[in-house]
């Protein structure tokens, strides 16, 4: 992973354990088969949780993903 090599060990730990989070319902998946409303949907779940700050993450990582697949056009 191209990331992995810019980061420290602990912050990509930390990115693919966020990630993790939403590997039940949406990990597997290629991101153009994604929708907005299904994202919304786990963030919410995790936020209702009282989770906020970590819904908040994964909200700002799932937009690098998405940001990252748009631009390379695999998303």
């Amino acid at each position: 992973n191209r990331q992995q090599a810019k980061l420290a060990d602990s912050t990509y730990a930390k990115i693919k354990q966020l990630l993790g989070l939403f590997s039940p319902k949406l990990g597997k998946r290629p991101v153009s088969t994604i929708q907005p409303p299904e994202l919304l949907q786990e963030l919410r779940v995790i936020d209702s949780r009282g989770a906020h700050e970590t819904a908040k993450r994964c909200r700002q990582i799932a937009g690098r993903v998405f940001q990252y697949a748009i631009s390379t056009g695999k998303g």
